[in-house]
């Protein structure tokens, strides 16, 4: 007992409480630590590995398309704003909504021109065609803006298409197998082992992770296996953060223009009635803004698809040996280049506003 009260300080043994939390602690740190370094060994790695090279196999445009497609098609399916559709009891709700909103107006200018006496037929046929054309567009304003859809679909498809969507270049070969496969693969692995700390072995420059690759079950140094899988673990972070960060932010755009167009008819119903200064007016400006905001979100995800492919090239092209700089700007670049789109769409949400004056 005197051993146990020299051990632990007379605060601490004051305090049982604080006691408890300490024990606590070191039994959760031993557990830890022992389940950790017992759980990694090389097949662990190498799956750690692949799994950051799935991450960057597909391009950020890529994910970013396939998410559209899936979430349109939702939208769209089963005739989503038509009779019996997902959605078509409401549309058609606010379509008569619409309608009514024309007519009541249409009703008020005419009891206002008759209460000043200068009704006439030709004021009457202005009223009547005007009416007419108003109501016609509420009713088919939802097949309207589906052809403009169809019309941004095509652009998304076509961009697609010539980004190599077609023969596979829109992705940088670090999954599947062939040779060319195992080339890429290998090119990424000696700048991983060259210019990542964690990676690049010790201080002789032995066991890095080309080092790890190759000698595989046999001949494992597992504390540097345990500090390989840590690093792969934290960049694989680095592969999907920015990926669900777009594609996020492309899915909230689609469903806000898909709001806005499911209210589209008491939009234009009120302009119509209050003209170019209704709230309507600025409801479809916003309509068009949230389109171009997709635009440009795919245009910025085009681009830092073509940086991340472009750098990756290039890291084949360096000598790749410890301390090249060239080598090191590259393949920070290469896996910077979908955080850069990322933050790129977070800066330019709004930059549809201003285009459209919304």
């Amino acid at each position: 007992m005197q051993t146990i009260k020299g051990v632990i300080p007379k605060s601490i043994r004051r305090r049982p409480w604080l006691m408890a939390y300490i024990c606590i602690a070191a039994v959760f740190l031993i557990f830890r630590v022992a389940t950790v370094r017992a759980a990694v060994d090389y097949t662990t790695m190498r799956d750690a590995l692949y799994q950051f090279m799935e991450g960057f196999n597909k391009t950020n445009f890529t994910h970013m398309k396939d998410a559209y497609t899936s979430v349109m098609r939702f939208a769209r399916g089963a005739n989503a704003y038509g009779p019996g559709g997902r959605g078509g009891g409401l549309a058609l709700f606010l379509s008569a909504i619409g309608g009514v909103i024309v007519v009541l107006g249409s009703a008020a200018n005419v009891v206002r021109e008759l209460r000043k006496g200068d009704v006439s037929i030709d004021f009457m046929y202005r009223v009547f065609v005007t009416t007419a054309i108003t109501l016609l567009i509420t009713s088919n304003v939802y097949g309207l803006m589906d052809a403009l859809h169809g019309a941004g679909d095509l652009v998304v498809s076509t961009t697609a298409y010539y980004m190599g969507e077609n023969n596979g270049s829109n992705e940088l070969g670090l999954v599947g197998d062939g040779e060319r496969v195992e080339a890429n693969q290998n090119t990424l692995i000696d700048a991983l082992s060259s210019t990542v700390p964690g990676l690049n072995g010790d201080e002789n420059g032995e066991n890095t992770l080309r080092d790890l690759m190759d000698a595989g079950e046999s001949d494992v140094n597992y504390w540097a296996m345990q500090q390989a899988y840590e690093t792969l673990d934290a960049m694989k972070y680095i592969a999907y953060a920015p990926m669900l960060v777009c594609v996020f932010l492309m899915v909230i755009a689609v469903i806000e223009l898909r709001i806005r167009q499911l209210f589209a008819p008491i939009a234009v119903a009120w302009v119509s009635f209050e003209g170019s200064r209704a709230n309507g007016t600025r409801f479809l400006k916003k309509y068009v803004a949230c389109m171009i905001k997709i635009a440009i979100y795919f245009a910025i995800a085009a681009i830092g698809s073509e940086m991340t492919k472009f750098f990756f090239t290039q890291l084949g092209t360096s000598s790749g040996g410890a301390g090249d700089a060239s080598q090191a700007i590259n393949l920070v670049l290469m896996l910077a280049s979908n955080a850069f789109a990322a933050l790129a769409m977070m800066q330019s949400a709004g930059l549809g506003d201003e285009i459209v004056g919304a």
